[in-house]
């Protein structure tokens, strides 16, 4: 990981990019050993993501999933992705996307 990147913020996008990819809610045990971190602190992180309101948590299975909120984030985007194709001076025209 990059010394510029701050490590819960990394974390905290890696849960995200898991759901991604996995999509259906999964445990801590599970989220820990997908993404290689230690069991506390992936509960801790979990915890944390859903008192924030970004995660949603079942009791009965003890799974998480991202929730409404997430996908909330990111509602505008198509709508100004499609005003920057159309105005080349529009500020979404020249934005750059970091290859992974």
């Amino acid at each position: 990981m990059s010394e510029n990147v701050v490590k819960s913020a990394a974390r905290v996008l890696e849960v995200f990019e898991y759901f991604a990819r996995r999509r259906t809610p999964a445990t801590v045990g599970e989220v820990c050993n997908a993404l290689g971190y230690p069991q506390s602190s992936t509960s801790v992180l979990l915890k944390s993501m859903f008192t924030l309101g970004y995660l949603s948590y079942d009791q009965g299975s003890r799974r998480y999933s991202p929730s409404v909120k997430v996908a909330m984030l990111g509602e505008w985007i198509p709508e100004e992705l499609q005003a920057g194709a159309d105005d080349v001076g529009h500020p979404m025209a020249s934005i750059q996307v970091p290859q992974a």
